[in-house]
């Protein structure tokens, strides 16, 4: 039994991962059992009767550890011996009677276990190496929320140290969030990580910062959730940034006021918060008059001071009655909440076009700037936010056409009226390609003799179901939209062939073109004038270009050159309608004009009031005094004739004298009578035509 259990423990010894090792009292290996260490086969056979401290002379870690063991101590140590780290463990060998004989002891191979070892603490010290030099704050909670682990760039962060926080709730979270940050972290330790979730963190100094949160839970060896870990990062500067874009994306830079973008947004939201509360509001479209002459005689700097003053006007006027808005360019808008009726809009539209009375101080000039303003309700007319703008544009461009400086209430009376005008204009844009547009000629006599001497060009159309349009409707529609600029042109070049005509068949007679300040304005039109002539064979002297007063009202230096250069081509140049609108007499006698035309306002009550007889006396007396020929519009009674006559008027137009006419051929026929009656022969002519030649000459 006894060799049975030797025999059983030779063989443990034998299979042992290291070797055992008995030596005497001098240190004297006896024994050594087990396998072989390494490839350095430390623990062979040759190494029984040899001592221990030479075997392990270049591991003077285990030489001490068996020095220590015959002293009576149970050691344990490592060290690195023939490539290997080796761990010894020994003690003291005692008899029977305690007394030491020798030691014991057994050495692993465990290198790779040491390999394994430094290797983690490697990447342990590399991991807080990172986490110390990280520039995003690192923080670690245990399963209670309570701080495990605070790194420095938290403490830069947010002011706190590591040793302030350690153990405690993180101070960072305000009182009111803490139940908000509990929730968050028991969704991480349930595995559900969460990325850059924005949240709003209290520093030492009571400031506030923004930081991107991302959080995920930590594991132990085992796989046990035992705390979260959180990211932190600083984005107070980007949400600063963010947040100024989005204030530069609804502010506009000039005036300061909102936006259009962000006044659709407010309008969108206060229609939405009346239509809960079943209140109305309005809208308030405001424009300057006169902006783009600011822009082209001083610049668009001073145009830019302009607009910059307007908004403060704009906004002192409204008040807290409502959000003013710049909408482009010069418009404006004010969105005015809690109306009953449009008495409030219109009482703050009187307020703006107060407000602007005052004259604005550009560059040390005073520049006089007036607005007009449409206005539209909701739900009254508008039930969208678009639709409300739309209407309330819609009657601020009707008070810019009834004069400017006004006020308009947007109806559904108007809305037709422009929904007309738009069908209106669609078919007028067509009306030439469809030879709808035809040219009347009105005559103009001589008082003195009563020869013919000019043809009026006038434009007509006749749509197929419209029938014929009146001047009066189409022609503000083609000035609007542009197509008076081709309109007038086809009407130029049309009375010059006509011209032409008249000219092979007799005595020649001047054609009078008249001409929209919005054609005669452009660059080009001096030179299409000459193109025409030159195409049709006219000669200039033959051509009269027959201009409004509001071309005296806006003369500039382009204008006064256009008129010098058609008067040295030999055209000549007409003041039309004078007195019909607001007359710049400190223009006259500035301008190249060869005639003045009066108004027909001024002849219409010629014959029961004295006053606009001494008017046109008067008017005519200047008008020579300048040098220009006066004829009087629309005369259609006898006694209105016979008034003229007397005021010493050149020449006079009027449906008594003719209408006019697509053939004028019949008023040419009499002023060739008019020539044989001058002269005397009347042999040739009928009776028919004799007793006309006798009305001609006693009218």
């Amino acid at each position: 039994m006894l060799w049975r259990n030797a025999k059983q423990l030779l063989s443990v010894l034998e299979n042992l991962p290291g070797i055992v090792l008995a030596a005497d009292g001098k240190g004297i290996i006896t024994l050594r059992h087990g396998k072989a260490v390494g490839a350095s086969r430390i623990g062979s056979e040759e190494i029984v009767g040899r001592s221990v401290f030479e075997v392990y002379r270049d591991a003077p870690e285990i030489a001490e550890a068996a020095r220590l063991a015959l002293a009576g101590r149970v050691v344990s140590s490592e060290a690195e011996f023939g490539g290997l780290a080796l761990e010894f463990q020994g003690g003291p060998l005692r008899d029977e009677r305690g007394e030491i004989r020798g030691l014991v002891g057994i050495a692993f191979d465990v290198t790779n276990r040491k390999a394994a070892k430094e290797a983690f603490h490697a990447t342990h010290e590399m991991l807080a190496a990172v986490i110390r030099s990280s520039p995003v704050g690192i923080v670690t909670l245990d399963l209670d929320g309570m701080v495990t682990s605070w790194n420095p760039a938290a403490e830069r962060m947010h002011g706190w140290t590591e040793k302030e926080v350690l153990g405690h709730f993180p101070p960072v979270v305000p009182a009111e969030m803490q139940d908000e940050l509990m929730i968050i972290q028991y969704q991480i330790i349930a595995e559900r990580s969460i990325t850059e979730l924005e949240h709003l963190c209290l520093n030492k100094d009571g400031s506030l910062m923004t930081v991107s949160l991302s959080g995920a839970p930590l594991h132990d060896a085992a796989g046990n959730v035992t705390g979260v870990m959180y990211l932190l990062m600083d984005i107070t500067a980007r949400k600063r940034a963010e947040e100024q874009l989005r204030q530069q994306a609804r502010i506009d830079v000039l005036t300061g006021l909102t936006n259009r973008r962000f006044f659709n947004e407010c309008l969108a939201r206060a229609i939405a918060v009346a239509r809960d509360r079943r209140s109305s509001l309005g809208v308030l479209y405001v424009d300057l008059d006169g902006f783009k002459i600011v822009n082209e005689t001083l610049g668009h700097a001073a145009g830019d001071d302009v607009l910059a003053q307007a908004a403060a006007r704009l906004t002192a006027a409204a008040g807290q009655q409502g959000l003013v808005s710049r909408i482009g360019g010069d418009e404006f808008a004010v969105i005015v909440n809690g109306l009953t009726d449009a008495g409030p809009a219109e009482e703050l539209a009187l307020k703006v076009r107060t407000a602007f009375l005052r004259p604005f101080n550009i560059c040390g000039r005073e520049i006089h700037a007036t607005v007009s303003s449409g206005i539209s309700l909701f739900p009254e007319l508008a039930r969208t936010a678009p639709e409300l703008v739309q209407q309330a544009d819609i009657a601020m461009q009707e008070a810019k056409r009834n004069g400017k400086n006004k006020t308009v209430l947007y109806t559904r009376e108007l809305g037709a009226a422009v929904h007309e005008r738009m069908e209106l204009e669609t078919l007028l844009c067509g009306a030439l390609d469809r030879g709808e547009i035809e040219v009347h000629y009105q005559p103009e006599f001589s008082v003195k003799n009563q020869r013919l001497v000019c043809f009026e060009a006038l434009a007509r159309w006749n749509h197929p179901s419209l029938g014929s349009v009146p001047p009066a409707r189409f022609i503000p529609v083609a000035e609007s939209c542009g197509f008076i600029v081709p309109l007038g042109l086809w009407v130029l070049e049309k009375a010059c062939e006509r011209a032409v005509i008249w000219q092979k068949a007799g005595p020649p007679v001047k054609v009078a073109v008249n001409v929209s300040p919005v054609q005669f304005f452009r660059d080009d039109f001096v030179p299409k004038v000459r193109e025409v002539l030159e195409r049709t064979g006219l000669a200039p002297e033959l051509l009269q270009i027959e201009l409004t007063e509001s071309v005296m009202l806006t003369a500039r230096a382009q204008t006064i050159r256009q008129m010098h250069e058609l008067r040295a081509m030999g055209v000549s140049l007409s003041l039309d309608d004078f007195g019909s609108g607001y007359s710049a007499l400190s223009y006259l006698g500035k301008l190249p004009f060869n005639s003045l035309k009066i108004g027909r306002p001024f002849v219409q009550n010629l014959n029961d009031d004295p006053h606009p007889g001494r008017m046109i006396e008067t008017l005519i007396a200047l008008a020579h005094n300048f040098d220009m020929s006066v004829v009087v519009e629309g005369v259609e009674t006898d006694a209105q004739l016979s008034a003229i006559r007397t005021f010493g008027c050149d020449d006079v137009q009027g449906f008594l004298l003719g209408r006019p006419t697509s053939a004028p051929e019949c008023f040419l026929e009499q002023s060739a009578i008019q020539n044989l009656v001058a002269s005397g022969d009347l042999a040739h002519l009928s009776s028919g035509l004799k007793k006309e030649a006798a009305g001609i000459l006693n009218p």
